[in-house]
């Protein structure tokens, strides 16, 4: 039996940014993983869809160069090299992060782990052979899964997000299930490679935690490029037909209707890949859904944590890392702060990119808030304009009566990057004056639009 200090089952990036900032505090540190470094996050979803995305971004810009005075030739998409692109991007980000965590003196073992009794895990190893280990802080990190239902199962044409951002070949038609987060931008990415793309939503809108003008903008957006929407929609099967992929649903007036499409990607959100039941027995509690965790994400077993996607409290990458921090400075015992999980920011990288932070207009009405709310379109800042990126705007939400900025929703070039200007404001309790003539903006830059806002205090 090995002994370790603090023991890790998952190295995707809540895992690896636990066990780093452990080892940077000379903690003995093991980390299982039985498939990739890195996780879904690096390997099959943050990087391979971004790397799409900004091949996306290039062909729109071919596009419109000439309004910018470039006559630019016809061109063609070699799907290969854009694949290709895409595969090396990702080999060389889990490369850097491996290395990085073998030069803090983390084991990094290539296998399955099981947690047992006595604070121990086995270890089946991807070369067949098997390993007990022990330590007196075991750290949960073991992701999550695509979500199927009974009623359409992966198939060789009814694929998850994992096979869609690894096709041999660019689809000419594509129908996604599900308007969430992974569905939009999968959109986004087959769409601008010229595939017919139908996407189907449950509900009335999409991205529903997002502000409700944010995500009607997005979809009016979308559907000048090569996507279909048909929300308030029911899946009623899903399965291959031939040699593709065939959809039946109830569309919002309650008719039938049948798609055929070469690939239809089920995009309807994750579940947990552990067994309630089997954790019970090791005296980890649950309420009948998930662990039951403290506000330092410890089960009710002492020494026994759950980062990540698995605590199934914040499913991003960035949320991860940031619960990889709480626990080993918990273990470090650094007097860590609870994670507010509300002033985790949205990040949808889109076409045009959304991104929010703190509480929005259609959540602020939900709840019945004396607010008020400055605009600033795209159009109006010179930055934009230059760039030819005029589709967007900007929502602040005000509390009325002390100017307090309660939330901010981007939509549009970069939001996804403007929005950090808007995290420090949340996060320092920053009044919509404070914010304003406390900070000199450059000009012309896109964060003007920000500025803009604050400024247009009549909507």
């Amino acid at each position: 039996m090995t002994n370790y200090d603090v023991i890790i089952i998952g190295g995707g990036p809540a895992g690896s940014k636990c066990a780093a900032a452990l080892a940077c505090s000379r903690k003995k540190v093991a980390v299982i993983e039985k498939d990739k470094i890195g996780g879904t996050c690096l390997n099959y979803g943050c990087i391979p869809s971004k790397s799409y995305l900004y091949t996306v971004e290039l062909i729109e810009h071919i596009k419109k160069a000439k309004k910018f005075g470039l006559e630019v030739p016809d061109f063609t998409i070699n799907w290969d090299e854009v694949k290709k692109r895409k595969d090396l991007n990702v080999k060389m980000l889990a490369l850097g992060l491996k290395k990085n965590l073998e030069s803090k003196g983390i084991t990094i073992i290539e296998g399955e782990g099981f947690l047992q009794e006595g604070k121990t895990v086995l270890v089946k190893k991807n070369d067949g052979s098997e390993e007990i280990l022990q330590a007196p802080n075991i750290i949960l990190s073991i992701g999550s899964k695509p979500l199927f239902l009974p009623f359409a199962q992966k198939s060789e044409n009814v694929i998850s997000s994992t096979e869609i951002l690894d096709l041999a070949t660019c689809p000419k038609s594509l129908v996604i299930v599900g308007g969430g987060i992974i569905g939009v931008e999968v959109a986004c990415i087959f769409g601008g490679f010229g595939t017919e793309v139908t996407v189907i939503e449950k509900l009335d809108t999409l991205i529903p935690f997002v502000d409700r003008e944010i995500s009607d903008y997005l979809k009016k957006s979308l559907e000048k490029k090569n996507c279909k929407f048909y929300l308030k929609s029911e899946l009623i099967s899903a399965k291959d037909k031939d040699d593709c992929s065939e959809v039946v649903f109830k569309n919002e007036s309650g008719e039938e209707i049948t798609l055929q499409a070469d690939k239809t990607l089920i995009a309807i959100g994750r579940s947990k890949v552990y067994d309630l039941e089997n954790l019970e027995k090791l005296g980890i509690k649950n309420d009948g859904k998930r662990v039951i965790l403290s506000d330092f994400l410890e089960s009710s077993v002492e020494g026994v944590y759950m980062i990540g996607d698995s605590a199934m409290k914040n499913m991003t990458a960035y949320g991860g890392e940031k619960e990889g921090e709480l626990v080993a400075n918990h273990i470090l015992k650094q007097n860590p702060k609870k994670i507010d999980y509300d002033q985790i920011l949205v990040a949808i990288f889109s076409h045009p990119e959304v991104a929010e932070i703190g509480i929005n207009e259609f959540e602020a009405n939900k709840r019945d808030l004396n607010i008020e709310v400055r605009k600033s379109e795209y159009s109006t800042n010179g930055k934009a304009l230059i760039m030819g990126d005029r589709e967007g705007m900007v929502k602040i939400i005000l509390d009325k009566e002390t100017e307090k900025i309660l939330g901010v929703s981007i939509i549009g070039a970069h939001a996804t990057d403007l929005i950090h200007e808007a995290l420090l404001a949340i996060r320092y309790n920053l009044t919509a004056s404070d914010w304003l003539h406390n900070i000199v903006w450059a000009h012309p830059v896109l964060s003007e639009v920000i500025k803009s806002a604050l400024e247009n205090s009549k909507f």
